[in-house]
Protein backbone atom coordinates (compact mmCIF):
# COMPACT_ATOMS: atom_id res chain seq x y z
CA UNK A 1 0.00 0.00 0.00
CA UNK A 2 1.25 3.45 -0.73
CA UNK A 3 4.57 4.27 -2.32
CA UNK A 4 7.63 2.10 -2.73
CA UNK A 5 9.56 2.10 0.58
CA UNK A 6 12.16 4.89 0.89
CA UNK A 7 15.06 2.40 1.03
CA UNK A 8 14.15 1.14 -2.45
CA UNK A 9 12.77 4.19 -4.28
CA UNK A 10 16.07 5.19 -5.94
CA UNK A 11 16.75 1.69 -7.28
CA UNK A 12 13.40 0.41 -8.54
CA UNK A 13 12.35 0.07 -12.13
CA UNK A 14 8.75 0.12 -13.37
CA UNK A 15 7.20 -3.26 -14.21
CA UNK A 16 3.60 -3.10 -15.41
CA UNK A 17 1.50 -2.02 -12.45
CA UNK A 18 4.37 -2.42 -9.98
CA UNK A 19 8.12 -2.03 -9.53
CA UNK A 20 11.14 -4.34 -9.44
CA UNK A 21 14.06 -4.03 -7.03
CA UNK A 22 17.18 -6.13 -7.62
CA UNK A 23 18.53 -7.33 -4.29
CA UNK A 24 21.27 -9.36 -5.96
CA UNK A 25 21.94 -11.05 -9.29
CA UNK A 26 19.63 -13.94 -8.32
CA UNK A 27 17.02 -12.17 -6.15
CA UNK A 28 14.52 -9.54 -7.24
CA UNK A 29 11.71 -8.05 -5.15
CA UNK A 30 8.49 -7.33 -7.00
CA UNK A 31 6.49 -4.50 -5.42
CA UNK A 32 2.82 -5.02 -6.28
CA UNK A 33 0.45 -2.16 -5.48
CA UNK A 34 -2.52 -3.03 -3.27
CA UNK A 35 -5.59 -0.80 -3.36
CA UNK A 36 -8.21 -1.98 -0.88
CA UNK A 37 -9.92 -0.71 2.23
CA UNK A 38 -9.75 -4.21 3.70
CA UNK A 39 -7.24 -4.76 6.51
CA UNK A 40 -4.39 -6.73 4.96
CA UNK A 41 -4.82 -9.53 7.52
CA UNK A 42 -8.28 -10.08 6.01
CA UNK A 43 -7.01 -9.62 2.45
CA UNK A 44 -4.22 -12.23 2.37
CA UNK A 45 -6.10 -14.96 0.45
CA UNK A 46 -7.31 -12.37 -2.09
CA UNK A 47 -3.75 -11.10 -2.53
CA UNK A 48 -2.23 -14.56 -2.97
CA UNK A 49 -4.90 -15.54 -5.50
CA UNK A 50 -4.27 -12.27 -7.35
CA UNK A 51 -0.55 -13.10 -7.46
CA UNK A 52 -1.37 -16.52 -8.91
CA UNK A 53 -3.86 -15.27 -11.46
CA UNK A 54 -2.44 -11.91 -12.54
CA UNK A 55 1.14 -11.23 -11.49
CA UNK A 56 2.86 -14.63 -11.42
CA UNK A 57 0.94 -16.98 -13.73
CA UNK A 58 3.94 -19.27 -14.28
CA UNK A 59 4.99 -19.65 -10.64
CA UNK A 60 3.98 -22.81 -8.80
CA UNK A 61 4.92 -21.99 -5.19
CA UNK A 62 3.87 -18.96 -3.16
CA UNK A 63 4.85 -17.83 0.32
CA UNK A 64 3.44 -15.09 2.48
CA UNK A 65 5.52 -14.03 5.47
CA UNK A 66 4.41 -11.17 7.73
CA UNK A 67 7.03 -8.46 8.08
CA UNK A 68 7.41 -9.15 11.81
CA UNK A 69 8.63 -12.72 11.15
CA UNK A 70 12.33 -13.57 11.01
CA UNK A 71 13.50 -16.25 8.59
CA UNK A 72 16.32 -18.28 10.16
CA UNK A 73 16.40 -21.30 7.86
CA UNK A 74 17.83 -21.76 4.38
CA UNK A 75 15.23 -21.15 1.66
CA UNK A 76 15.35 -24.76 0.43
CA UNK A 77 13.91 -25.78 3.84
CA UNK A 78 10.73 -23.86 2.98
CA UNK A 79 10.62 -25.26 -0.54
CA UNK A 80 10.86 -28.82 0.82
CA UNK A 81 8.22 -28.04 3.47
CA UNK A 82 5.64 -26.79 0.96
CA UNK A 83 6.36 -29.74 -1.34
CA UNK A 84 4.52 -31.88 1.26
CA UNK A 85 1.39 -29.70 1.41
CA UNK A 86 0.30 -26.34 2.73
CA UNK A 87 2.91 -24.85 5.07
CA UNK A 88 1.53 -23.06 8.16
CA UNK A 89 2.76 -22.32 11.68
CA UNK A 90 1.00 -22.80 14.96
CA UNK A 91 -0.18 -19.66 16.68
CA UNK A 92 1.22 -18.65 20.07
CA UNK A 93 -2.22 -19.71 21.41
CA UNK A 94 -1.88 -22.96 19.53
CA UNK A 95 -4.07 -25.41 21.48
CA UNK A 96 -7.73 -25.21 20.53
CA UNK A 97 -9.19 -28.73 20.63
CA UNK A 98 -11.71 -29.87 18.04
CA UNK A 99 -14.52 -29.90 20.62
CA UNK A 100 -13.83 -26.42 22.06
CA UNK A 101 -16.96 -24.20 21.88
CA UNK A 102 -15.16 -21.64 19.69
CA UNK A 103 -13.89 -24.33 17.32
CA UNK A 104 -17.42 -25.79 17.13
CA UNK A 105 -18.79 -22.33 16.30
CA UNK A 106 -16.15 -21.96 13.55
CA UNK A 107 -17.13 -25.34 12.08
CA UNK A 108 -20.81 -24.40 12.15
CA UNK A 109 -20.08 -21.09 10.45
CA UNK A 110 -17.87 -22.66 7.76
CA UNK A 111 -20.55 -25.27 7.03
CA UNK A 112 -23.18 -22.52 6.72
CA UNK A 113 -20.88 -20.83 4.18
CA UNK A 114 -20.80 -24.02 2.12
CA UNK A 115 -17.32 -25.06 3.19
CA UNK A 116 -16.93 -28.69 4.21
CA UNK A 117 -14.75 -29.57 7.19
CA UNK A 118 -11.99 -31.78 5.78
CA UNK A 119 -9.86 -32.24 8.89
CA UNK A 120 -10.49 -32.26 12.61
CA UNK A 121 -7.46 -30.64 14.23
CA UNK A 122 -6.58 -29.58 17.77
CA UNK A 123 -4.22 -26.76 16.88
CA UNK A 124 -4.70 -23.15 15.84
CA UNK A 125 -2.64 -21.82 12.95
CA UNK A 126 -1.43 -18.28 12.38
CA UNK A 127 -1.97 -16.42 9.10
CA UNK A 128 1.40 -14.67 9.44
CA UNK A 129 3.22 -17.39 7.54
CA UNK A 130 1.87 -19.43 4.68
CA UNK A 131 3.38 -21.51 1.92
CA UNK A 132 1.10 -22.90 -0.76
CA UNK A 133 1.53 -24.53 -4.13
CA UNK A 134 -0.70 -23.57 -7.03
CA UNK A 135 -2.32 -27.04 -6.89
CA UNK A 136 -3.71 -26.08 -3.47
CA UNK A 137 -5.23 -22.76 -4.46
CA UNK A 138 -8.64 -24.17 -3.44
CA UNK A 139 -7.41 -23.60 0.14
CA UNK A 140 -7.00 -19.89 -0.66
CA UNK A 141 -10.40 -19.78 -2.36
CA UNK A 142 -12.05 -21.29 0.73
CA UNK A 143 -10.25 -18.79 2.98
CA UNK A 144 -11.36 -15.94 0.70
CA UNK A 145 -14.92 -17.29 0.78
CA UNK A 146 -14.93 -17.10 4.59
CA UNK A 147 -14.12 -13.38 4.39
CA UNK A 148 -16.86 -12.93 1.78
CA UNK A 149 -19.29 -14.57 4.21
CA UNK A 150 -18.09 -12.35 7.05
CA UNK A 151 -18.62 -9.20 4.93
CA UNK A 152 -22.07 -10.46 3.90
CA UNK A 153 -22.89 -10.82 7.60
CA UNK A 154 -21.99 -7.17 8.21
CA UNK A 155 -18.47 -7.57 9.61
CA UNK A 156 -16.17 -4.63 8.91
CA UNK A 157 -13.19 -6.17 7.11
CA UNK A 158 -11.24 -2.92 7.40
CA UNK A 159 -10.58 -3.80 11.05
CA UNK A 160 -7.93 -6.24 12.26
CA UNK A 161 -10.23 -7.99 14.72
CA UNK A 162 -13.43 -9.18 13.13
CA UNK A 163 -15.41 -9.90 16.29
CA UNK A 164 -15.21 -10.86 19.93
CA UNK A 165 -13.98 -14.24 21.10
CA UNK A 166 -17.51 -15.52 21.60
CA UNK A 167 -18.32 -15.27 17.87
CA UNK A 168 -16.61 -17.13 15.07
Amino acid sequence: RGDVPPWAENSVRKNGAGWLFDVSSDCTLDFVPVATGTHFNNYKPHFLLQLMEKHCPAEQIFFFIDSDNVVKAPWNFFERWVSHGIAVCEDINHYLPRNHPVRLAWKEYATACGLPIRQEIDKFYNGGFLGVRRVHQDFLSAWKNLFTCRARDGVDLSRFELSGFEFP
